[in-house]
């Protein structure tokens, strides 16, 4: 079975049960400002706006996902064009790319 870049529930939970979920602004282990499933500024939807701010877990599940749909999932893809994927494979190289960014830099 191929994916062809759909976030499905599976994929998307398994990347929350790896990052966890903080619905207010904190810094990661490095001093990274970060929010909600591991987002940081590097992903284009800026987190500073959440210091001191909770936001709910619908707000949080929302950019997650958008992140995932417009931003990762269509790197992944990228990266992998002319090869189809199972769920299995995108979940693991959207995982890849949601904690480093550099799946185009990868081999």
């Amino acid at each position: 079975m191929t994916i062809n870049g759909c976030i499905t529930a599976r994929i998307a939970c398994e990347l929350v049960g790896a990052e966890g979920i903080v619905r207010e602004w904190y810094r990661d282990s490095v001093g990274v400002g970060t929010w909600g499933v591991g987002v940081t500024d590097a992903s284009g939807h800026l987190v500073d706006r959440y210091k001191d701010k909770p936001a709910t877990i619908e707000r949080v599940l929302e950019v997650y996902i958008w992140l995932l749909r417009t931003k990762y999932g269509p790197e992944v893809l990228a990266a992998f064009k002319g090869r189809a994927l199972t769920e299995a494979q995108f979940a693991a190289a959207l995982s890849i790319h949601y904690n480093t960014g550099a799946i185009a830099a990868t081999t």
